[in-house]
């Protein structure tokens, strides 16, 4: 049996004693003046009772605590169950990941296909309008050695025909140089730029999830409190769970829809529009620029990246002559820049001061070479490379 704790035996023994000693062990003094301390029943009583709560305080708060269950243990350690396997957070987080962006891929083919069909639908007038013109040229140059008569009536007239069917159809090609900048094509193609910003940022975030789990679970195997927790559990073990293949099929799936040989480019006015994905965790949508090497962004953008820490104290100037135009900001190197599947590390870009954020973003050539780039404004496309280029490769 267990005793109580020293301290609460004394309270108890002191409540007992002040509560039944005899009256003749009662303290007396010769008149009521000469003392100041006089304790009736009541007042013993109360004594009594106050000592008594104060000894069940400490009994209920010194009660050794009690042993953690199995489960407690094995969830103290992050881990959660699934049916009778035991899983790490990132696992679980994974496997609801990919789920969302299941969805997510859906509306980005959907949002492919609709821009695909217009883009198609196009081409199809642009190869009409050619033949049209080849054919009018074709009749032109007959007639001119065709002799008067019927044979000539009956080529005029086709002549004719086909010079009013280019007419119609030229009126229905947008002009080549504001293609992507038109509704409903610049709205489908933004809006499919944003979706696959989305998608390949949740891409990037469940592949970081993924490539951890083999270290958290060889961590967890190797403490013996979880081992000893999965066998009191019958039939109860460590991840990963069997899905959990699947998954990564699914992710490698993911991974190849996301970061593909081309992207979507869309015009804005005369400027053509490309999103890319900066240090892996920040969509980007700079404009084409072949007039100047350097690849320049806005103040804000380096502000969200959170790169203010790595300005350097002195701003710089970058000219942009075709312009006229004279930049101010700083020069600081990006850890990667993500253009479709072409990657580029340690990359230097230019950060334009606050005063010049109204000239927004711009992908200079010097990248566009090293990502190996291909702008393809009639498709509304840009190919990208498909090598990784790192800082090893710059400085050779």
């Amino acid at each position: 049996m267990t005793r109580r704790p020293w301290l609460i035996r004394c309270f108890h023994r002191n409540a007992i004693r002040i509560l039944f000693k005899p009256r003749s062990q009662q303290h007396k003094c010769s008149s009521s003046n000469d003392c100041s301390v006089q304790r009736g029943p009541k007042s013993k009583f109360a004594i009594c009772i106050l000592q008594f709560a104060i000894c069940n305080c400490f009994l209920i708060f010194a009660r050794p605590a009690q042993a953690a269950t199995p489960e407690e243990t094995l969830r103290a350690y992050g881990l959660q169950r699934v049916e009778k396997t035991w899983l790490v957070s990132a696992e679980v987080e994974l496997h609801d990941r990919l789920e969302e962006l299941g969805k997510l891929e859906r509306r980005l083919q959907e949002s492919k296909r609709e821009c695909d069909a217009q883009i198609t639908a196009i081409e199809q007038l642009r190869a009409q309008l050619k033949t049209a013109e080849v054919t009018k040229a074709r009749l032109t140059k007959v007639l001119k050695t065709a002799p008067a008569g019927q044979l000539r009536t009956l080529l005029e007239k086709d002549r004719k025909e086909q010079t009013e069917l280019a007419a119609k159809l030229r009126e229905g090609l947008p002009p080549e140089d504001t293609l992507g900048g038109l509704a409903p094509l610049k709205g489908l193609l933004a809006e499919q730029c944003a979706l696959r910003a989305e998608f390949s940022l949740g891409v990037l975030e469940a592949s970081r999830l993924d490539a951890g789990l083999a270290k958290q679970y060889a961590e967890l195997a190797a403490k013996n409190e979880v081992q000893d927790a999965l066998a009191e559990l019958a039939g109860h073990s460590l991840g990963p769970a069997k899905r959990l293949a699947a998954d990564q099929k699914t992710l490698q799936k993911y991974r190849a829809a996301a970061f593909t040989a081309t992207a979507p480019i869309y015009r804005e006015g005369k400027r053509v529009r490309v999103s890319l994905i900066l240090n892996e965790e920040l969509p980007a949508t700079l404009t084409w620029h072949e007039e100047h090497e350097a690849t320049v962004l806005p103040y804000s953008l380096a502000q969200n990246l959170g790169l203010m820490n790595k300005l350097p104290s002195k701003q710089e100037q970058l000219a942009i002559p075709k312009e006229k135009l004279t930049l101010h900001g700083w020069f600081i190197t990006l850890d990667k820049i993500r253009l479709g599947q072409a990657v580029a590390e340690k990359t230097p870009v230019f950060v334009m001061s606050p005063e010049h954020e109204a000239q927004g973003g711009r992908l200079g050539y010097e990248l566009q070479k090293e990502l190996l780039l291909t702008l393809e404004p009639e498709r509304l496309q840009v190919k990208c490379g498909a090598r990784q280029v790192s800082s090893e490769v710059k400085n050779k």
